[in-house]
């Protein structure tokens, strides 16, 4: 990303843009603030750590999956149902 001080059109192109919009004594103010504008000097007043949530649990990794066995009446189902479907290789 370029800098302010990199790139003086940015600032040129934003000052006459909004120029058009502003009055004079506003553009004067607003020309005085741009220049005082320096963000990438400035002190990091507070750390940049995610903050606590009321009620968000913490991560819990994936545990191992339960192997199930398959009951009797869906065994005596998919007996019945399996025949039935028929491939065609048309």
């Amino acid at each position: 990303m370029a800098t302010t001080e990199q790139c003086p059109e940015i600032r040129a192109e934003i000052r006459n843009v909004t120029g058009m919009y502003l009055g004079p004594r506003q553009a004067h103010s607003y020309a005085q603030r741009l220049a005082r504008a320096h963000w990438r000097e400035r002190q990091q007043r507070t750390a940049k750590v995610r903050r606590r949530w009321p009620g968000r649990r913490d991560h819990q990794p994936p545990r191992p999956p339960k192997i199930l066995k398959m009951g009797t009446i869906l065994k005596d189902l998919m007996a019945k149902t399996l025949p039935i479907v028929h491939v065609c290789n048309c």
